[in-house]
């Protein structure tokens, strides 16, 4: 029979919080506020001495799939923009915006990686903090 585990992509819990606030004359300011629980990963088995566990071939021994989980993720995104507002007949409406991805910098993890011999786990991270301009236009 097939044990049960956790799939690879199995995230329990998300929450997103949006708003969008007007602020006159064109311009608004949207947030968007994200947490997700972590995601699944699956363990090296280790020796009592803490070195990785390797089988007859050398390949690592690994422990039971996706036993262990990521941090939790959370994100809050900021959005500055103004638009002009022309939605008649033949016009180009515009948006500007300055949009502030992860304004907190927090550091999300986004898989672990491991040396050769896998005596050092190392961390891969979410995008940090990112501010960009942008122009939206419709016509």
């Amino acid at each position: 029979a097939e044990s049960m585990h956790p799939r690879d992509f199995d995230q329990r819990h998300t929450a997103n919080l949006v708003g969008s606030l007007r602020l006159g004359r064109g311009w608004s300011l949207e947030s968007r506020c994200c947490y997700g629980s972590g995601f699944p990963w699956t363990p090296v088995e280790r020796d009592a001495a803490g070195r990785a566990r390797f089988d007859e071939r050398g390949e690592v021994i690994l422990g039971p799939p996706n036993s262990r989980r990521l941090p939790a993720y959370q994100r809050l995104d900021l959005r500055f923009a103004w638009d002009d507002g022309d939605t008649g007949s033949g016009q180009v409406n515009l948006q500007f915006y300055l949009e502030i991805i992860n304004v907190l910098g927090r550091r999300n993890v986004y898989d672990y990686y491991w040396n050769d011999d896998y005596s050092k786990r190392g961390v891969s991270y979410m995008l940090p903090t990112l501010p960009f301009f942008g122009v939206h236009a419709v016509w």
